[in-house]
């Protein structure tokens, strides 16, 4: 099929990926401290697409509060329908407190009273070419003006109809929004790259002073029916300085990604990423200039969906924890950018969002679990092995 492909009908997808009627689910979870007391706090991003699915209780919860024990409780009503994909946390408007946006078939970004209330900003404009949903939502100074903006992954666009039982899953391009300073967004304009966007992180990858993105993709076009599909690889788009972007021109892996973290994991001080598959998690290593190579490690076998990279053992390298679809694995650095699998298991089930965190702040990255029947907490030992907080 050509990727010119003419859209006859243009039908906003019911979800990310091929999922037109799914369960209401937690899709992502961030922490951050949200009411001013100094220990993270849970935000939910809550999808509910398709009515034929229905868990036994729904999600009537997005803002859970932690005592600084590792134990959450939800103080408020939500005050965003269940719709959202993602989630990310920073202060939008500059009065220390921290804001959320959210992102999915619509964003929206709110702003926080410091004590943990929200109000609703507005809405962010998606560009007119595009009805795509938020794969993920990634935050930073993209203009160098202090302020915090945004940078949106699209999954996915819409469904394309080219005759009978010819349907195409189509996909648009990565958007950026400038904030004023205010919490007030601005649409650059930008439609970056045509593929289905997964995952996306955020850091100076050139050495130049501005924020870049390295974006995890997944298919280009895929056949409704399964037929047939394309692999789109991952893409280092490189920032001006401005919050204008251009591709770097690297075709980074074809392995239907799903996410992607960015960190030295080999300690020659510049950012390195891992990304997360379908199938085996990769390592790119990063020369300084922006150029990644792969450096041949093929961790797993299993689907990823989430990847985190911190210091899990205590011993001052980055090391990574891998979210599947039901287990969550930790991979542990030797300290030169090569990970050894370990024994260590979370265990959730597929409906749930994972994270990690130092929530009871004792100084190690905890695990933190959230779907429609509550949330669970996995306390780090400080060694990478993680307990189950009862």
């Amino acid at each position: 099929m050509p990727r010119s492909l003419p859209i006859l009908l243009l039908l906003l997808l019911a979800g990310c990926g091929l999922m037109f009627n799914s369960p209401p689910r937690v899709r992502q979870v961030a922490l951050a401290d949200l009411d001013g007391d100094g220990a993270p706090d849970a935000y939910l991003a809550n999808g509910r697409y398709g009515e034929p699915y229905t868990f036994p209780t729904e999600i009537d919860f997005q803002a859970l509060f932690n005592d600084g024990t590792g134990a959450f409780a939800s103080r408020t009503p939500p005050i965003e329908s269940n719709n959202y994909t993602t989630v990310a946390l920073a202060d939008f408007n500059g009065d220390g407190a921290v804001d959320v946006a959210l992102g999915g078939q619509t964003e929206a970004v709110l702003l926080n009273d410091g004590a943990g209330s929200f109000t609703r900003r507005g809405r962010l404009m998606q560009h007119p070419d595009t009805g795509a949903f938020q794969g993920r939502l990634a935050l930073a100074d993209l203009d160098g003006d202090g302020s915090v903006d945004i940078f949106g992954a699209f999954c996915c666009g819409g469904v394309a109809f080219d005759g009978p039982g010819k349907r195409w899953l189509l996909f648009s391009g990565n958007q950026v929004w400038l904030n004023n300073g205010r919490g007030n967004f601005r649409h650059t304009g930008q439609l970056l790259g045509r593929a289905g966007s997964n995952g996306v992180a955020l850091g100076d990858l050139n050495g130049d002073g501005a924020i870049d993105a390295f974006v995890a993709n997944g298919q280009t076009n895929v056949s409704v029916d399964g037929a047939q599909q394309y692999d789109t690889p991952n893409v280092v788009w490189l920032n001006d300085g401005s919050g204008q972007f251009h591709d770097s021109g690297q075709p980074l892996g074809r392995a239907d990604s799903r996410a992607v973290a960015l960190a030295d994991v080999n300690g020659d001080g510049t950012l390195d990423a891992v990304v997360g598959n379908a199938a085996a998690d990769e390592v790119w290593l990063n020369d300084g200039t922006g150029t990644f190579r792969d450096d041949g490690q093929r961790l797993g076998t299993e689907v990823t969906r989430e990847v985190f990279l911190a210091d899990l053992d205590g011993d001052g390298d980055v090391d990574l924890f891998a979210a599947g679809e039901e287990v969550g694995r930790v991979w542990l650095n030797d300290g030169s950018g090569r990970f050894a699998a370990t024994e260590a298991r979370v265990r959730y089930d597929e409906y749930d969002a994972v994270t990690l965190g130092d929530v009871d702040l004792d100084g190690d990255a905890d695990v933190f679990v959230a779907g429609v029947r509550g949330y669970r907490v996995w306390l780090n030992g400080g060694d990478g092995r993680f307990s189950r907080a009862d």
